[in-house]
């Protein structure tokens, strides 16, 4: 159905954007620690969202454009 997709887009967006900023307040030795650099933040984000939400998604569902990419596209 059109309306709960829509909704599913939405609610990743958040869910991505929510991740990415918890991410994104990490130290870049914080990251290391945990095995992640600051190029992965994009990609674990938009994980975090899918499980969050229960649902696959892709860049394109969380970003209509690359000036919402702050790391680059994935």
């Amino acid at each position: 159905d059109m309306l709960q997709e829509t909704y599913r887009g939405w609610a990743v967006r958040r869910e991505f954007h929510a991740a990415l900023a918890e991410l994104s307040r990490y130290t870049d030795r914080q990251l290391a620690d945990i095995g992640l650099e600051r190029g992965d933040l994009t990609r674990v984000a938009l994980a975090e969202a899918e499980r969050r939400v229960g649902a696959s998604a892709t860049a394109h569902d969380v970003a209509a454009d690359k000036s919402e990419q702050p790391f680059g596209s994935c």
